[in-house]
């Protein structure tokens, strides 16, 4: 694999970065379709122009002209690098597909690692608003649910900072 397109080697080298950036999963999931673009429309153009080598074969079999040799072998030459052509595109488009694969799972797990730290946070937004809750009805002693609604929250809280 001697060809390796740098945008799939760029997203495998980075795949543990990836799990964690969100926003670096996004541009290199642009800039892997983008290159799928261009390389199919590549791909079409020689695609093309293998049909007509080949169109032009068959043409120079049913002829009873026979080419010289000097015409036979760039006629041969100009359809290996052809071929030589499509066989590079078709690896480069396989190795984008298989870096779009990567990027889509990575694109949920990086979204929930951004999220994640978000959790503490709402956490105990919620246990302040349910003790002042508990507070403003029940007078100055809140009751015992909300004090242990409260240490669940701050223990989670702390668990899911240490994850993060």
């Amino acid at each position: 694999m001697a060809n390796v397109n740098p945008i799939a080697r760029d997203v495998f080298g980075n795949r543990h970065h990836l799990l964690r950036d969100f926003d670096e999963v996004e541009i290199f999931l642009n800039a892997v379709r983008a290159e799928l673009d261009d390389n199919d429309a590549r791909l079409a153009v020689v695609e093309a122009l293998l049909v007509e080598a080949r169109c032009l074969a068959g043409q120079l079999c049913t002829m009873d002209i026979v080419p010289g040799p000097a015409e036979l072998v760039e006629f041969t030459e100009d359809a290996r690098l052809i071929e030589e052509d499509l066989r590079v595109l078709l690896e480069n488009r396989r190795q984008l597909f298989r870096a779009i694969e990567l990027l889509v799972v990575a694109h949920p797990i990086a979204a929930a690692r951004r999220r994640a730290r978000l959790v503490p946070r709402i956490l105990l937004a919620t246990a302040a608003l349910a003790l002042a809750r508990a507070a403003s009805v029940y007078g100055r002693e809140a009751p015992g649910f909300m004090w242990i609604f409260l240490m669940v929250t701050i223990l989670l809280m702390v668990f899911l900072r240490k994850m993060v």
